[in-house]
This record gives C-alpha cells, structure tokens and sequence, in this order.
C-alpha cells in the first residue's frame, strides 16, 4: 500500500510498475503525474550508495518558464529536506550544486552543449519530461530526446532512466494516426512501459474530474484535398516538405495561390526597399523569421503598412505550413481579420487583381467550415447551461488561440447569445511580431475566466500546464 507520502493507490501501483524502467506515463490533469515523478526521482536518487565514486543527480524538464518555480516547490516539498531542488531557465546562472535541476528545455539544450561536465549525460540517473506530448513537435523537447538517444545509443552499457507524463500524448483524431505517433514517441525515447490507469482506478484512488464544471468543445477539421498525408508527415521535416512541394506544384489549390501572391508582394517590396531579399528561400531558416523579417522592414520603410500587410501573409503562410497545408480556414479568417484581402491604390494591377481574385473564390468557401461547427456547438451548449455555461477550447499552435477568440467575439450570433472569449497561451510569447502574450495579459484572461468574466476560453495546452497537479 502507498507509503508514508500518501500516494494515491493507482500513484503507488505506477511507482511499482515502472521502478527503473523507461515509461510513459499518461493520466488526467489533476491526478498527481508530478507526485509521481517526484518519488521518482527521490527513489532513484536515494538509491545510490553513501560511498558511490560518482553521484549522479536527475533533471525534471518543463516546457514553460511558470512551470519552473512551481515544479521546483512541488518536488523539494515531496522529497525532503535531504535533496537540493534548484531551478533554471534562460539567462540565469546555472547551478553548481544540486540533486535534481528543474528547467526549461531551451536552457538545458545550452547547458548540454557547454563544456561543464557537470552537465553531460553521465551526470544524470534519471530524465523527466513534463508535458512529454511536446516530444512530438518541432519543440526543444524533441531536440533533447534526440540528442539523449544518440547519447544513449553511443553508450549502452551506460543507464539513464527516461520517464514522459502528459495528460494527452497526442493531438491526432484517428486511430492509425494515434497509433502511429504514439509508435514513434516510444521509440524515440526507448520506453519500455506505458503507464495509465483506469477510470475506474482513479476514482477509486480519489481522482475526481472537473468535467461538470468546464465543458471541452472538440474541433473537427474539415480537410481540403491534396494536404499532406498523414502517413508522410515529420514534425521536423515540416519545412523542407512544403518547400519540396512547392516545387514539384503538388501543393494545395490554396496554398500554391497564397505563396503565389506572397511573390507578388514580394516584387513590390523590393520597390520600396531596394535592400529586400525574400526570407523564404532558407528551408533551415526558422518560419517565424519570414514574419520576423518584414516587420524589421516595416520599423525601416516610410511605407510601413506595405510591410506590416506582407507580415499578415507570411503569418498565414506559416500556418499552412504548420498544419500540413490542412488549416485554410483558419488562413482565411486571419487574413479578413487583418484587412490583408483588401487591397489598395499603391499596390500594381497584377497583385490588385490576384489578392481581388482569391479574396472572392476564397471567403464564400470559408461560410462553411469547421468554425460553423463551434459556432453551432458553443450556441446549444450556451442555451442548455444558461448563465452556468463556461468552454474550454484546446487548439495546437499561439496563432489558433488568437484567431479563434477573435471569431467568437465578432460573430454575431454568439454575441447574441452572451457568449464572450480569451485566449491564452505561454506568459511572454509572442503569437506574431506585432501580438505579443504579455504575463499581465495571461494572467488577466485566466482570471476573467475563472470568476466567469468570459464564458470561452481558447488554449494552448499552456492552460493545463499552469494548473497544480
């Protein structure tokens, strides 16, 4: 039965079943996946003997800043007096003596790639990653795994113990799909168990689910023809593919015309600034810098609206990239939302007529998409729960979140009903150069939302990150 730090039944039958073994370990938000780490980490640490010639520590990653200070408390708090919890993240000093560091990936990449041995990978007993869904993407996480299994790889006679927890390891809908990329995140990370318990195990252990206090609405993406099969798609690769695409013109009808009227405005920009040189070009170029790039050149340029439009294309370009050329909807409504089909007198007749042409093919495809399905699906559950009625919407990427509040607040209908949105996503990101999550602004929608403020809130799976286990 659980020992004397009072783990639940199904935390203890985890420990148990995992011990010293590489494991995934996938259960709700709320129902202790960091207390379970946590014994983790001081059972392995403990292990070791008093008299051992070397002593190695354990890392807990986590993939925001907020989640530093809290994991550090929460995992001191478990482990006693006994061990040193230290906190890092970027720009601080990192520590020189510690039993378990609790850091952001971005900052222990850097610590891995410096020349203090204290840092390598022989130093280490056991890795957790927080949040290990994030595995998956193009994502500092995934660069550390990787590196970790080439390391491992390297040295087999050599143990390190990898254990992931997440309350959703994947974002995919079916079933090959989930398979698939489930497949491949225990591969990448050598697990040898998947952990999750049972319904009935977390509330026999004591786990009760908000679910009557907060109503997920589930998004069903309607897919255009030709995006990139399921089956093809590597999150690393995410790039390079859509450029190898693009080349071959087999592309999607709407992304081929979107990159079409970016080469246009392009043109154009080389007018007004005759140092222009097109960002697009460098597949090994990170897609934020194509936004990046032209609103430099808008804080350059007298004509810094021509700029700041070309930012707005580059935006919707990014995110067709991103979601594998799936998210034209979404494009659309970004583009409209930032007046970036209208067109105006300084612009040349052949990007007029091109922007012109799109805009009209394009907006009376977009009355009917999966953003008709959240309308309808907000309107019934706001009319069946009354004043009560509170939703959460999950998106992928910071740029959903933006768009999909935007959506909300300006549809008629919804507005009619009393139905007011936030968005959230991590504290200082930024959505695009000219959006930026401020930690006011974070903490301020969170707060509205939770004393009822707004009904609607659109998230990053930052908003279940933030919440105590």
């Amino acid at each position: 039965m659980p020992g004397e730090r009072n783990l639940r039944p199904y935390q203890y039958d985890a420990i148990q079943t995992i011990q010293n073994k590489n494991a995934i370990v996938k259960m709700p938000t709320g129902s202790g996946k960091t207390f379970i780490g946590a014994e983790l980490l001081r059972l392995s640490l403990s292990s070791q003997s008093i008299n051992s010639f070397r002593k190695q520590r354990g890392v807990f990653l986590v993939p925001t800043l907020d989640l530093v200070e809290q994991q550090c408390t929460a995992i001191q708090d478990w482990c006693g007096s006994n061990m040193r919890i230290n906190g890092h993240s970027g720009g601080k000093i990192p520590p020189n003596e510690f039993d378990v560091i609790v850091s952001t990936p971005q900052a222990f990449l850097t610590l891995l790639n410096s020349e203090r041995s204290i840092f390598e990978w022989p130093q280490f007993k056991i890795c957790i990653f927080d949040e290990v869904h994030h595995v998956l993407k193009d994502h500092p996480y995934r660069k550390i795994a990787l590196h970790l299994n080439r390391w491992s790889k390297g040295n087999p006679t050599q143990r390190l113990q990898i254990v992931g927890l997440s309350a959703s390891l994947t974002y995919a809908v079916q079933d090959k799909a989930v398979n698939s990329t489930l497949s491949r995140l225990c591969q990448e990370l050598s697990t040898e168990i998947m952990y999750s318990p049972t319904d009935h195990q977390l509330k026999e252990g004591g786990y009760i689910p908000q679910q009557n206090l907060i109503q997920v609405i589930p998004m069903q993406n309607h897919i255009p023809k030709n995006v990139v099969p399921v089956s093809q798609r590597r999150p690393h690769l995410m790039h390079e593919t859509f450029m190898k695409r693009i080349k071959k013109g087999s592309n999607t009808e709407f992304s081929t015309r979107v990159w079409r009227i970016i080469g246009l405005l392009e043109k154009e920009a080389i007018h007004y600034l005759p140092t222009f040189r097109s960002p697009l070009q460098t597949v090994q170029s990170k897609l934020v810098l194509w936004e990046e790039y032209a609103h430099k050149c808008a804080t350059k340029e007298s004509n810094s609206y021509f700029f700041l439009t070309l930012e707005v294309w580059y935006v919707a370009l990014r995110l067709l990239v991103q979601s594998w050329e799936e998210e034209e909807m979404l494009a659309i409504k970004w583009l409209q939302m930032n007046d970036a089909l209208q067109t105006n007198e300084s612009m040349n007749a052949t990007t007029k007529l091109e922007i012109q042409s799109f805009a009209s093919s394009q907006i009376e495809k977009a009355s009917c998409s999966h953003l008709d399905t959240l309308r309808e699906q907000l309107s019934k559950l706001k009319i069946h729960y009354g004043d009560n009625f509170r939703a959460i919407v999950f998106v992928q990427q910071r740029i959903t979140s933006y768009i999909l509040a935007h959506f909300i607040n300006n549809d008629h209908d919804l507005k009619w009903l009393g139905i007011e949105a936030c968005y959230i996503a991590s504290r200082g990101s930024r959505i695009t150069p000219s959006i930026k999550v401020t930690p006011s602004m974070a903490t301020k929608n969170v707060e509205q939302f939770r004393i009822g403020k707004k009904n609607v809130i659109v998230a990053t799976s930052v908003l279940e990150e933030v919440r105590k286990d």
